[in-house]
């Protein structure tokens, strides 16, 4: 905590001193206003029970007064609901229009000399009600953590007194009905609307918020990972789409925050598509994600015959006397070897364009006959890759590996060639990358099937560019 503190802390600094925009960030997401139309779902269920729950207290005026009022507010069709971007209030701009709904309470009035008492109802038609907001996305901190909060500015929910129809009960309504329902539309109605435009926006920003912070701005995506969607600086809104710049570090409860060496990078905004969400996903976001692998210890695999498939036949002495020579004649002809490849240490990212891969350094145990007969270390081991989500299943496909630096230790077949065996690799690796890519379809990881309990993503696609890698997702907001 105190590394990923002082990391913030200095990218504030240097923002500061620059006096400019900063861009600094793990990833950076630019989302379209197609998304926020889904997350609109979610959150205006909220505003209507924020509404309906609301007591408007006792309103006085001349001759008697309004109380135990009941309000009940229904936004009819989600799809009426307009949501825009607006640069220039840095806001997401939301206006209702299909709202209709009852209000009910008891009433005391006085007229001359007739003391009337009962109930109203007040019947509101479709288009009776309207409401109009700002709501910028910004930032709440706990515990040195910049969560996603929002605000709301120009909270304005109006009754048309024209468009609604008052209904009374109880004594002497005749006489006082046309008096007390001139003044409900002219006075009455004016106070409810001020109470509730008064009251109503804060109680929105406290339970909304609250969703946000019980987050604790993390989300799980593997096992006991977790994602932290923190902000590094506070959403940037245009006319044309949302700017997010995000921590982006990978987290968990045992071991805290992946940390990698590099610092947070300058990142850009992508334009997105419709209805997506395109990542700028730098290198200190995915060295951070590679440590929190390397801790699961997912860079580790043990291949032998029973798991090899076609590709026990390579794994034999015979066929492996062209990469380690001398291992024949120690063992045999045609004895199973069993290899255990493990990373020394997290791999890094490589992104280029076009060109997604990883560079690690690597350890090759080659076992025969239960007893390592050397270990191979790779050093700097390059391999570019092709990843997809399908559903909830993220695969990894090789395009192509090459090792540069290599030594061995531990070798009980006598002496070791490095230039013979980076030449035989990295001719055999090719016969071999297409039966692992195999290995691995059968093998993806397996990705959580909603984030935050509200959010599905079932595709993505993949695109790398120099120093950063370019991811588009779709989501899907679920509703209950």
């Amino acid at each position: 905590m105190r590394i990923l503190k002082s990391s913030l802390l200095l990218v504030s600094l240097i923002c500061l001193a620059n006096e400019a925009i900063c861009n600094l960030a793990g990833t950076a997401a630019g989302v379209d206003i197609g998304i926020v139309d889904q997350v609109k779902k979610i959150g205006m269920p909220i505003i209507q029970q924020q509404l309906n729950d609301f007591k408007v207290g006792k309103i006085n005026f001349k001759g008697g007064d309004v109380d135990n009022m009941d309000l009940k507010f229904s936004f009819n069709n989600p799809d009426s609901i307009k949501v825009a971007f607006s640069g220039a209030s840095n806001a997401i701009n939301v206006q209702a229009n299909d709202i209709s709904g009852e209000i009910t309470g008891r009433f005391h009035y006085k007229l001359l000399f007739i003391h009337a008492s009962g109930k109203f109802k007040v019947k509101m038609n479709n288009d009776a009600v309207k409401l109009s907001m700002n709501v910028p996305l910004v930032s709440q901190t706990i515990d040195g953590r910049n969560i996603p909060a929002i605000g709301i500015n120009d909270f304005d929910l109006h009754i048309d007194s024209s468009k609604i129809h008052i209904t009374l009960s109880g004594s002497f309504i005749a006489d006082i009905a046309d008096a007390f329902v001139d003044i409900f539309k002219k006075l009455i109605i004016k106070e409810i609307n001020k109470a509730i435009n008064s009251a109503v926006p804060k109680l929105v920003i406290s339970s909304i918020n609250k969703i946000f912070k019980d987050t604790n701005g993390r989300a799980k995506v593997y096992k006991d990972m977790q994602f932290d969607f923190t902000f590094v600086s506070n959403p940037v809104i245009s006319d044309s789409n949302l700017a997010l710049y995000l921590n982006a570090t990978l987290y968990d409860s045992v071991n805290g925050y992946k940390i990698p060496a590099i610092p947070l990078s300058d990142v850009q905004i992508l334009n997105p598509s419709t209805n997506s969400v395109e990542l700028s996903v730098s290198h200190f976001t995915a060295d951070s994600l590679f440590i929190a692998l390397q801790e699961q210890n997912l860079f580790q695999y043990y291949l032998d015959a029973s798991k090899s498939g076609k590709l026990s036949s390579m794994l034999t002495t015979t066929y492996l006397e062209g990469l380690l020579p001398g291992i024949e004649a120690k063992y045999g002809k045609d004895v199973p070897v069993s290899v255990d490849f493990k990373s020394s240490s997290a791999p890094r990212a490589l992104f280029q364009k076009d060109d997604f891969g990883l560079i690690a350094d690597l350890d090759l145990t080659f076992i025969v006959q239960n007893q390592t007969a050397i270990i191979v270390s790779l050093k700097d081991f390059q391999s570019t890759v092709i990843v997809a989500l399908q559903g909830q299943n993220l695969s990894v496909q090789i395009q192509q590996c090459q090792i540069n630096d290599v030594s061995a230790s531990q070798s009980q077949i006598g002496y070791f060639s490095a230039y013979d065996f980076k030449l035989f690799f990295n001719v055999a690796s090719r016969i071999a990358v297409p039966i692992i890519n195999n290995m691995f379809l059968e093998n993806p990881f397996v990705l959580p099937s909603t984030i935050l309990g509200m959010i599905h993503i079932d595709d993505a696609k993949f695109q790398s560019f120099d120093n950063y890698l370019a991811v588009n997702v779709s989501p899907q907001f679920i509703t209950a």
